[in-house]
């Protein structure tokens, strides 16, 4: 049996416009404007919140199209534009795109075929509008919120799937691709209120999930937003398989900087829409409605729980309902202090993710490290023996990795030019690298004024560091053994980043006692050995604090 696409293109064809309506000039960009405003201005238009559509039209239509991008299905595969920027279009090129099977009527897809249907008889016109009995277009039960970038119709299909399963009642999804005219659209199409409050529920597909496309998109940001105004629950979609598999690893074994890195990455104002009309009109809508800073406390709000809950599910450990905004406005207080730590470095406070190892940090390469999804460490060709892959980064195919040696480690910061580490700056030093320079380490800072004139015994100084969302701390602990004439004492200082944090000292000992102390306190924190670490085979802990040098 033919696609949908392909029987809606044959009827097309088949069926010309009634006698009222101007025959449309088709061209390689389509129709003339004139003749298809014409043809389309005969044709009345359904209601926004009619335009459903069903899981075997979804099945039919994203199945056949399963490797393209939501972009491609809409403009082509053969656009004369780069692969991410879908405004150029060949209708002669992708005959079955759905602008070229718009572009005589101006209508959507749902509206198209539904008045094709309209000028055909019989079984003929239920071949086009239904399967199995079931019709294809009906009143949305579902608001699906997606991006266009960074998934492929597959993905999109298999999402709306896991929705769909085990629901008694066939539902029929709201998507922009089919329920809004993709030909000069017309101002009507634009405003989604109308259907989010007619709709059950909302879908928000959160692909991919180590860093969602979606949570950088206006659109996608703005619905959201008339989501929450309407006060609809939402369902947090992820696409099943193997990236589903890699999200319950991460969740299980890294749920703290999973946490952080997904909800520091919210920032609706430094959103991004593919036309910059689009970006001007969505901001000004929710700075008149609900406001940026609301619109992020809602977005962190919804991803807490829904991170915690699934943590809870995987871990097996009972999740405890608390108070969300209280602790979503701690957590965005404590992101905005470490932003103006950065900003009186004068480093540059945007949130990064990078690609290659699924760190998020701020102020530049060798910053603040955030958090880490750990996210390459999945990425194969072949899974290990005791991790899945995934594909959540399309642009890395790199092998999993070994813990890199701090050796390593440190020349790939040194290769950052002026990335001074924030983090190191914020904390008193960096251990790390005067120990590799084989150079004299410099006492704490905070040294007591009776230790000033002493010295760090041999190599034993260590700055460590604590990323853990789940009490929303971001902590470090420096660790020194100071030899001051011929005694031996333990400092230590420990706090939040960016403050000096408090202090401890013990001792004095003699020599050998106080090295033994100062080896177990330092396998008390991270949960290695000193001489591991000393020999770069330090393996982090959860729930143990790291090496400064080795989150950079």
């Amino acid at each position: 049996m033919a696609s949908f696409r392909e029987r809606l293109a044959e009827a097309i064809a088949a069926h010309a416009p009634t006698p009222s309506q101007p025959t449309a000039t088709r061209s390689k960009a389509g129709p003339t404007r004139a003749s298809a405003s014409a043809a389309a201005s005969e044709v009345p238009r359904s209601a926004l919140e009619t335009r459903g559509v069903s899981l075997p039209f979804l099945m039919d239509v994203l199945g056949q199209g399963s490797t393209l991008t939501p972009g491609q299905l809409v403009h082509g595969d053969n656009t004369t534009g780069p692969p991410d920027d879908w405004r150029a279009f060949d209708a002669a090129a992708d005959p079955y795109s759905l602008r070229a099977l718009t572009a005589g009527s101006l209508l959507s897809v749902v509206e198209t075929a539904a008045a094709v249907a309209a000028e055909m008889e019989g079984d003929e016109a239920k071949e086009l509008i239904e399967i199995d009995g079931l019709p294809l277009f009906g009143t949305p039960t579902h608001f699906v919120s997606y991006s266009w970038h960074g998934i492929t119709c597959g993905d999109l299909l298999e999402a709306l799937q896991s929705v769909a399963k085990g629901d008694p009642i066939p539902p029929y999804f709201w998507i922009d691709v089919f329920a809004v005219a993709q030909n000069d659209t017309p101002e009507h199409d634009l405003h989604f209120e109308g259907v989010i409050r007619a709709t059950g529920k909302a879908v928000a597909v959160m692909h991919p999930w180590a860093s969602p496309r979606m949570l950088t998109r206006c659109w996608c940001l703005h619905e959201l937003g008339l989501i929450f105004e309407a006060q609809k629950p939402v369902e947090v979609a992820l696409v099943p398989g193997v990236a589903a598999t890699s999200f319950r690893r991460a969740i299980k074994d890294n749920f703290g900087s999973l946490l952080m890195t997904i909800l520091a990455s919210v920032d609706s104002q430094r959103a991004q829409a593919t036309k910059p009309e689009d970006k001007e009109r969505i901001f000004a809508q929710i700075e008149g409605s609900i406001g940026f800073d609301e619109l992020n406390v809602r977005v962190i709000t919804l991803l807490n729980e829904w991170l915690r809950k699934q943590h809870a599910e995987v871990s097996g450990t009972p999740w405890e309902q608390r108070d969300a905004r209280s602790q979503v406005l701690d957590f965005m207080g404590r992101m905005a202090a470490i932003r103006e730590e950065v900003k009186s470095m004068g480093l540059d406070p945007t949130i990064q993710h990078r690609a290659d190892d699924g760190v998020l940090f701020i102020g530049g390469e060798g910053g603040i490290i955030l958090g880490c999804t750990d996210a390459s460490a999945y990425v194969s060709a072949q899974p290990p023996s005791d991790a899945p892959t995934h594909d959540e980064t399309a642009d890395t195919s790199a092998a999993p990795r070994d813990a890199p040696s701090r050796t390593t480690k440190r020349a790939r910061c040194n290769d950052n030019g002026a990335g001074t580490a924030a983090l190191g700056e914020a904390v008193g030093g960096d251990d790390a690298a005067a120990m590799e320079a084989e150079e004299p380490i410099p006492l704490d800072e905070h040294i007591p004024e009776r230790l000033k004139d002493g010295r760090v015994c041999e190599r034993y100084s260590a700055t460590l560091v604590q990323i853990d969302i789940t009490n929303i701390a971001n902590k470090f602990y420096k660790l020194q053994l100071v030899e001051c004439e011929d005694l031996y004492y333990q400092w230590v200082r420990y706090g939040r980043v960016g403050e000096a944090g408090a202090t401890q000292m013990k001792g004095p000992w003699h020599r050998d006692e106080a090295i033994n102390n100062y080896c177990k306190q330092f396998k008390s924190k991270s949960g290695c050995s000193w001489d591991a670490y000393a020999s770069g085979k330090f393996v982090r802990k959860r729930g143990k604090y790291t090496p400064l040098e080795l989150t950079k």
